[in-house]
């Protein structure tokens, strides 16, 4: 049916487009497995910084709180100043 040189250059033709098929996956293969690589260190990277920023907010939310226990104590303390005064003013 088919003659030996026609087989031969079938099989030569399956290795060579292989070969081509080899070559062509390999870069590929290490191409994304670098800009995969680079993705996790940006997305390792991002992640620290919002932690960092995430610490500085919640730092702040505090402080924030802080003062306005502070004003609501001035407050506090000025109405008592006020009612004192009051007070005195009454009585003389």
């Amino acid at each position: 049916m088919f003659d030996k040189v026609f087989l031969d250059r079938i099989k030569h033709s399956a290795i060579v487009m292989s070969f081509g098929l080899v070559l062509a996956v390999v870069p590929f293969y290490f191409q994304t497995k670098a800009m995969t690589e680079n993705n996790n260190e940006d997305l390792t990277e991002q992640s620290e910084i919002q932690a960092v920023q995430g610490e500085r907010l919640k730092a702040l939310e505090i402080q924030g709180a802080v003062y306005d226990a502070e004003i609501e104590q001035v407050k506090e303390s000025l109405a008592r100043i006020e009612k004192k005064i009051d007070r005195l003013i009454e009585r003389n």
